[in-house]
C-alpha cells in the first residue's frame, strides 16, 4: 500500500483543476474538449516529433485516484514520509 500511495501520484502529473461549484456540464464539457484535444492528429504528431509520450487519462480517473489517496490510512502515510525521510 505504500508502493501504491507513492506512485500513483505520478498518473497524474500535470493536472488541469477547476473550483468547487462548477456545473456538472460544464466539467463534462471540459472534460470531453481536453481528451478530444489529446486525440487531435496534428497534436499527435508534434508530440511524436517531439519524442512526448501524449497518454492522458480522464478527468473521472484523476478524480477517483485523488480520493484514494485522500483516503490512504495515516499509519502509510506516515511509514512513507519515514521511508523518504531516510538519509
Amino acid at each position: 500500500m505504500v508502493l501504491e500511495f507513492l506512485y500513483e501520484q505520478n498518473a497524474i502529473s500535470r493536472p488541469f483543476i477547476l473550483p468547487p461549484g462548477v456545473p456538472d456540464n460544464r466539467v463534462a464539457a471540459l472534460r470531453e474538449a481536453f481528451m478530444a484535444t489529446t486525440r487531435d492528429p496534428e497534436l499527435q504528431a508534434e508530440a511524436k516529433r517531439m519524442q512526448i509520450d501524449v497518454e492522458p487519462i480522464t478527468g473521472a480517473e484523476v478524480q477517483d485516484i485523488v480520493r484514494r489517496l485522500y483516503e490512504t490510512p495515516a499509519p502509510v502515510v506516515a511509514q512513507l514520509k519515514r521511508l523518504l525521510d531516510r538519509k
